[in-house]
C-alpha cells in the first residue's frame, strides 16, 4: 500500500540503500520498525497517527546516508586593552542526507 507521506523518499532510498558499516551491541533492544504501511484514517486516533509517523520517519532516516555540514566561527576583539571577544558560529548544511 503506497503511502503519500513517505513516497518521496522511498524510491531513492531503495535505489541506493545505505547498509550499516559497523557498530556494537549495546545490549538494548532493536529499533522499533513499522510493520506495514498505513494511512491516518486507518488508525484509531490522531495520536496513533503521530506515533506511527514518528516511527516511520526514524526508520526511514536510519536507512538514509548521514547529513554533513560545515562550521564557520568568527571571533572578533574590539579593544586590545580590555580583551573582550565576540564569537559568531554558523553551521551550513552541505548534504542533507537523512535530514531531507
Amino acid at each position: 500500500l503506497p503511502n503519500p507521506s513517505f513516497n518521496q523518499f522511498i524510491p531513492a532510498l531503495l535505489a541506493d540503500l545505505n547498509h550499516p558499516t559497523g557498530g556494537h551491541d549495546a545490549g538494548d533492544h532493536p529499533p522499533i520498525t513499522p510493520c506495514r504501511s498505513a494511512m491516518g484514517n486507518q488508525l484509531r486516533s490522531q495520536d496513533h497517527w503521530m506515533v506511527y509517523e514518528y516511527v516511520c520517519q526514524h526508520f526511514i532516516a536510519s536507512l538514509m546516508p548521514p547529513a554533513y555540514y560545515t562550521t564557520t566561527t568568527i571571533t572578533v576583539g574590539i579593544n586590545p586593552q580590555d580583551p573582550e571577544l565576540f564569537t559568531y558560529t554558523e553551521n551550513q548544511v552541505t548534504d542533507y542526507g537523512f535530514a531531507q
